[in-house]
C-alpha cells in the first residue's frame, strides 16, 4: 500500500508518470480529485482554490491565513486517501504535505529544458520563445510558492527519495522504478506511520473547522494532534476565543482530549519598513520560537501622516491582514479569500503583509499597526505582556546624527513606558550571532580556561606556597595583585565560554 507524491516542473512528464502509477496500482488519485475534495470542504470552486494555490508571495493579499486553510484541506484529503489504500498525488509541494510519515515515497520528475519547451509547444500551440518564457515563468512561480510556504528549495534533491529524468527513460519504466522503491522495507506501512497519518488528519480537520466557523475564522491558530489529544494555541491578542474553541471542535470525531492555550508572551517589533530576509527576520523569529511568543508589528510613519495606510489600531473588527494591507473589507467564501472577488487593489504595504504572512506560517503572527512617530510610545498599552521590544530601522528620513538621537530617545521612552527590555536590531543580531569570529574567540577562551585549570591543579602546592608563603610585605602585595588581576580575568574568560555555549544551545 504505497504512498507516492510526485513533484515536477511544468511539462516535465510528472502528470504522465502519476497516471501510469495509478493504472499499475489500480487507484484513481489525481491532483484534480484532491483539489475537488478540498474545494468541497471549503465550499469554494475548484478553479478558485487552484488559482489561490499557485499565486506567489506578494500577489495574494493576506494570504497567510487562507494558505493555512488551503493546506489543511488538501492534507486532510491526502491523509484520508492514504489511510484507505494506495495513494499517488502529483501537485505543488506534494513531497512536503505529509511531514514525518515514513512510508511516503517522495519523487521528483525532471527533464531537459528543450524537452519541456517542445512539450509546451505541442500542448499550448505557443511559439518557441513563448513556450520557453512560459516554462521558466511557471517554474519560478512554483519555486517562490514552495519557499513562501515552507522555506525550502523546491529543486534541492535532498528533499526527495527518487529523482527521475523522463527525457530518456520511458514513463512505464520510470513507474516500475518508483514502484520498486515503494516496495523497500523503509517505505512499508507501520503502526507508527498509521498513527502519524491519523494525527495529521485530526489536526487538519480541526484547522479546517476552526477556519470555516464564523466565530473563529479570523483568528490565527497552531493546531497539533498526538494520539487523539488535540492541542490548539492562539495568540495573546485572541485570548477571548479560547472558550469558543471547544464548542467549534465539539462535532469533530476522534478527539479524545482537547487542550487550549495562549502563547505565553509577545514581542514588539518596531520599524519604518519590514523584511522577511535574513538575518533580520530570522533573529526575531528565532526568539519568538524559543520564547513561545507572538510577534506584534508596529510601523512608524512620518508625523504628517504621509504613507499612513488604512491600518487603525482602534478597529478591532478588521483582521490584521486587511489592516496591514490598507485594503477595504474583503469578501469571504468558506474561509478562503480570492483576489477575483475583490475590488481594484489600493496601494498597500506589501513588505508588512509579507512579514505577517511569514510569521503566520510558523504560528507567530500578532497584531499589526501603523503609528505616527509622535504617538509612540503613548499609543502602546503598558498592560500588554511584552517580553521584549525590538527597534529596527527607524527614522530613515532623518539625517544620520538626528536619526541616532531619535532612536536613542525612542528606546529610552519605550523602556520607561513599557517596563521591558528594549534592544536595537543590530544589538539583537550581535547577541545571537555565532559566526567564525565568535567561534574563534571562544576557542581561545576555552583553551585559556583549560590551561588555567591544568596549571593550577597540577601545581597546587607551588600556587599555595606563592599565595601564603611570603614572609615579606612586598611578596604579600605581589600575591594580592596577582589575585586581583587573575581572578577577574579568569571569570571573564570563563563567562565568555559559557555565553558562547549557551548561544549554540539556544539558551537565553
Amino acid at each position: 500500500m504505497p504512498i507516492v507524491t510526485i513533484s515536477r516542473g511544468t511539462f516535465s512528464g510528472g502528470r504522465m508518470l502519476a497516471e501510469e502509477l495509478c493504472r499499475k496500482l489500480g487507484c484513481a488519485c489525481t491532483e484534480s480529485e484532491v483539489l475537488g475534495d478540498a474545494a468541497r470542504r471549503l465550499d469554494v470552486p475548484v478553479a478558485r482554490l487552484k488559482a489561490a494555490m499557485v499565486k506567489a508571495q506578494g500577489v495574494v493579499r493576506g494570504f497567510g491565513r487562507e494558505r493555512a486553510m488551503y493546506l489543511a484541506a488538501i492534507t486532510a484529503d491526502l491523509c484520508e486517501r492514504s489511510l484507505a489504500g494506495d495513494l499517488v498525488y502529483h501537485g505543488h509541494a506534494a513531497h512536503l504535505l505529509l511531514p514525518g510519515v515514513s512510508e511516503v515515497v517522495r519523487v521528483r520528475v525532471v527533464a531537459d529544458e528543450q524537452y519541456r519547451i517542445q512539450a509546451a509547444m505541442q500542448r499550448t500551440k505557443l511559439s518557441w520563445a513563448e513556450a520557453k518564457k512560459y516554462v521558466r515563468s511557471v517554474d519560478l512561480d512554483r519555486a517562490r510558492w514552495v519557499d513562501f510556504l515552507y522555506g525550502r528549495d523546491w529543486t534541492d534533491p535532498t528533499n526527495y527519495d527518487v529523482v527521475v529524468n523522463l527525457e530518456h527513460l520511458s514513463v512505464s519504466n520510470a513507474a516500475m522504478v518508483v514502484l520498486a522503491t515503494a516496495e523497500l522495507p523503509e517505505f512499508k506501512k507501520t503502526p507508527a506511520s498509521v498513527r502519524m497519518l491519523q494525527d495529521i488528519l485530526l489536526a487538519s480537520r480541526a484547522r479546517v473547522r476552526l477556519g470555516t466557523d464564523p466565530r473563529t475564522s479570523q483568528a490565527d491558530f497552531q493546531v497539533k494532534a498526538q494520539r487523539g489529544t488535540l492541542t490548539v494555541k492562539v495568540m495573546p491578542r485572541q485570548a477571548s476565543l479560547v472558550p469558543l474553541i471547544p464548542e467549534v471542535l465539539a462535532p469533530l470525531e476522534g478527539v479524545q482530549d482537547l487542550h487550549c492555550s495562549i502563547a505565553t508572551t509577545s514581542i514588539l517589533w518596531m520599524a519604518d519598513a519590514f523584511t522577511t530576509t535574513p538575518p533580520v527576520f530570522g533573529r526575531v523569529q528565532e526568539i519568538a520560537e524559543r520564547w513561545d511568543a507572538a510577534v506584534e508589528l508596529v510601523k512608524l510613519v512620518p508625523d504628517d501622516g504621509s504613507g499612513v495606510s488604512a491600518l487603525d489600531e482602534n478597529e478591532p473588527s478588521a483582521s490584521a491582514d486587511s489592516r496591514a494591507a490598507g485594503s477595504a473589507p474583503k469578501e469571504e467564501n468558506g474561509g478562503v479569500l480570492f483576489d477575483a472577488d475583490l475590488p481594484a487593489e489600493p496601494a498597500q504595504d506589501t513588505e508588512m503583509t509579507a512579514t505577517l504572512d511569514a510569521l503566520r506560517s510558523t504560528g507567530r503572527a500578532g497584531q499589526a499597526r501603523t503609528l505616527p512617530a509622535s504617538r509612540v510610545p503613548a499609543a502602546l498599552d503598558p498592560a500588554t505582556e511584552y517580553s521584549l521590544v525590538v527597534v529596527g530601522d527607524v527614522f530613515r528620513s532623518s539625517a544620520e546624527g538626528a536619526r541616532a538621537r531619535k532612536r536613542r530617545e525612542l528606546t529610552a521612552a519605550l523602556s520607561d513606558h513599557l517596563g521591558v527590555p528594549v534592544v536595537e536590531m543590530e544589538e539583537l543580531y550581535h547577541r545571537l550571532a555565532v559566526g567564525p569570529r565568535q567561534l574563534l574567540g571562544s576557542f581561545f577562551a576555552i583553551a585559556l580556561v583549560a590551561l588555567t585549570y591544568f596549571m593550577v591543579f597540577t601545581h597546587e602546592h607551588a600556587v599555595l606556597a606563592f599565595l601564603t608563603g611570603g614572609a615579606t610585605t612586598g611578596h604579600r602585595v605581589l600575591a594580592v595583585a596577582v589575585l586581583a588581576v587573575s581572578v577577574p580575568l579568569f571569570a571573564f574568560t570563563y563567562g565568555a565560554c559559557i555565553h558562547t555555549v549557551a548561544r549554540l544551545l539556544h539558551f537565553d
